[in-house]
């Protein structure tokens, strides 16, 4: 297939973005603190002599100020806004976004290959085959590092066959679910994988563009929309 119509395809089903997968969050709150003065005031006061704070507008005193009396003098308030300063931006936790991947393949083998008394492969082995998978990939941009300290490969060696159009087995058991009409997860599993890669390579200051999804995805988008 071409490239040209994988991007068209992926694109359709939601393949991630920088646009669409980046996590953002922007703060305008202020911080207020409050300091109470603790001096004694032994005589009565006059008009409190007010400096001028930015950006905050007060209606005039048509009447005078009142003398206060030590009786009912109450502490005046000094507040202080603080400069807003915008948070960092949150990582996307890669764990999470792998439990996802991990509850679409439970609930296929929950619900059909389950039944099936010792079917192979586990759920395990599945599971296990993703994460390698997916570590192998990332480490043709040079951006496995990270995953691989959160999946605990570091210093283990990925075989090679996971390179050259290898299909997962998540993949191709999703693939025949819905090829026999026993359950259609296959668009949304494949999304989910997709996104785990692209989020993983950003944690490695790794960005992978839309396009290069459908290269990098090309022997797996065929095997899913096209393969029959």
């Amino acid at each position: 297939m071409s490239g040209v119509d994988g991007a068209v395809k992926l694109n359709s089903l939601r393949a991630p973005s920088v646009a669409k997968t980046e996590t953002e969050e922007s703060v305008s709150e202020f911080a207020v603190q409050e300091e109470s003065f603790e001096k004694d005031i032994e005589e009565p006061i006059e008009e409190p002599k007010l400096e001028p704070i930015e950006d905050i507008k007060t209606e005039p005193i048509e009447e005078p100020i009142e003398e206060i009396s030590e009786e009912n003098y109450i502490p005046i308030k000094q507040t202080e806004i603080q400069e807003v300063i915008p948070k960092k931006k949150n990582k996307v936790d890669v764990k999470t976004l792998f439990l996802g991947v991990e509850e679409l393949i439970r609930k296929m083998y929950n619900e059909v290959f389950s039944k099936t008394p010792s079917f192979k492969p586990t759920f395990e082995i599945c599971m296990g085959d993703v994460i390698l998978y997916v570590s192998k990939k990332l480490s043709v941009k040079n951006a496995e590092k990270d995953f691989n300290v959160n999946f605990g490969l570091v210093n283990k060696t990925v075989a090679d066959k996971y390179l050259n159009g290898y299909i997962p087995y998540a993949i191709k058991l999703a693939k025949w679910c819905k090829d026999n009409d026993k359950m259609d997860i296959i668009d949304e599993l494949f999304y989910r994988i997709t996104r785990l890669y692209v989020e993983s390579a950003k944690l490695s200051s790794v960005t992978i563009t839309e396009l290069e999804v459908t290269t990098d995805f090309e022997s797996e988008i065929s095997f899913v929309y096209y393969d029959n």
